[in-house]
C-alpha cells in the first residue's frame, strides 16, 4: 500500500500576473506544497480552483468583474477544512471584518515583511489569527468603538479561556503567551482547545469570528501592546 501524499496543495487567486507568479514561485520551493492552482480573476477562480481541491487558498480583494471577498463562504461551502487567507494590498476595516465573519483564516498585506512561507505555515498549524500588525490594529479599534462588548459571563469560557482568547486574537503565539501567563505552551493549547470546542471553532481566527458573529470580540480591557517577539 501506498504512503498518503502529505503534499498540501495550495491555490492564489491575483490579477497582477507579475506578483501570482512571484509568489507562485516562492511557494513551488517548498518541498512539501504544491501550487496546484493560479487564477488572475473571479470568473477564472470559479471555474478551475474547486477541482483541484486545495488545503489553502491565498485570495485577493480587488480582482476583476468582482471582490474576492465573494469567494470566502462559496469555497468554504465546497471545500471542507479548506483554510483561506486574504492576501491584498486592501485595508479597509469593513473589508477586514468581512473577511473574518465569513470565515478568512487570515489576512496579511501584500506589504509586511514577514515572511510569507512562514504565515503560511502559521496559518496550516493554527497557531494564532495570521494578521499583518496594522490590521490586528484596525480589528481592536473596531472591537472598541464600534461593537458593544462582550462580557466573559455570555461567552461560557472560564476566565483563564477567556484570557487566552484574548491574547490569540491579537494575534500572539502560543509559546508568546505561555510566557506571559506564566504557564506551559501545554497548558495554552489545551485551553484553547476548550475554547474551540465551548464557541464551535476550528481555528484561532474562527473563534475569534465567533465572538465577531455575537457582535463582539472581546471582554472588559484588553492585553497589552505586542511584544517584540511577535511572530
Amino acid at each position: 500500500m501506498s504512503a498518503p501524499d502529505k503534499t498540501v496543495r495550495i491555490a492564489i487567486v491575483e490579477d497582477n500576473p507579475r506578483y501570482r507568479r512571484q509568489v507562485v514561485e516562492v511557494l513551488n520551493q517548498q518541498a512539501d506544497w504544491k501550487v496546484t492552482a493560479a487564477c488572475g480573476s473571479l470568473r477564472e477562480a470559479q471555474t478551475i480552483l474547486v477541482p483541484t481541491r486545495p488545503h489553502l487558498v491565498l485570495l485577493d480583494i480587488e480582482l476583476p468583474a468582482g471582490s474576492g471577498l465573494d469567494l470566502i463562504r462559496p469555497l468554504r461551502a465546497q471545500l471542507e477544512g479548506v483554510r483561506i487567507v486574504m492576501l491584498t494590498v486592501v485595508e479597509r476595516t469593513a473589508a477586514i471584518v468581512r473577511a473574518i465573519r465569513s470565515g478568512a483564516a487570515g489576512y496579511i498585506l501584500k506589504t509586511d515583511e514577514t515572511s510569507l512561507v512562514e504565515q503560511i505555515r502559521d496559518v496550516l498549524a493554527d497557531r494564532a489569527p495570521i494578521m499583518s500588525p496594522s490590521v490586528a490594529r484596525q480589528l481592536w479599534r473596531f472591537a472598541d468603538e464600534e461593537q458593544p462588548l462582550l462580557q466573559q459571563a455570555g461567552s461560557g469560557l472560564t476566565d483563564r479561556e477567556w484570557e487566552v482568547l484574548r491574547w490569540v486574537a491579537q494575534g500572539w503565539q502560543q509559546a508568546a503567551i505561555a510566557k506571559e501567563l506564566g504557564i506551559s505552551a501545554h497548558t495554552v493549547k489545551t485551553h484553547i482547545s476548550h475554547v474551540y470546542a465551548k464557541l464551535g471553532a476550528s481555528s484561532p481566527m474562527e473563534a475569534v469570528a465567533r465572538l465577531y458573529g455575537k457582535g463582539d470580540l472581546l471582554g472588559p480591557g484588553q492585553p497589552k501592546d505586542l511584544p517584540d517577539g511577535r511572530q
